[in-house]
């Protein structure tokens, strides 16, 4: 009865955790705006710094992904290990 119960758990735990690692992926693709616009039509004097805002928009979005999924891994990683240990 034990063992069905820590297989449970375990399947649980699995689950929730590649959907904490998942969720940051599938938020970081609905977030991206399409661009209506192409690049070419922007004056030359925009063109650096609408690419340089961009390219520090994807930072903070690369680093929050990064973040969310560093947290997703060690919450699992410890549910396993706590698991193990009982």
């Amino acid at each position: 009865m034990a063992s069905a119960g820590r297989k449970c758990s375990c399947i649980l735990i699995l689950v929730l955790g590649l959907a904490g690692l998942a969720a940051p992926v599938l938020r970081a693709q609905q977030a991206a705006p399409a661009s209506t616009t192409p690049p070419s039509s922007a004056p030359p004097s925009e063109t650096p710094k609408a690419l340089n805002d961009k390219l520090a928009d994807l930072d903070k979005r690369v680093t929050a992904a990064q973040s969310a999924g560093d947290n997703a891994w060690m919450l699992v990683s410890a549910a396993l290990e706590r698991n193990l240990l009982c």
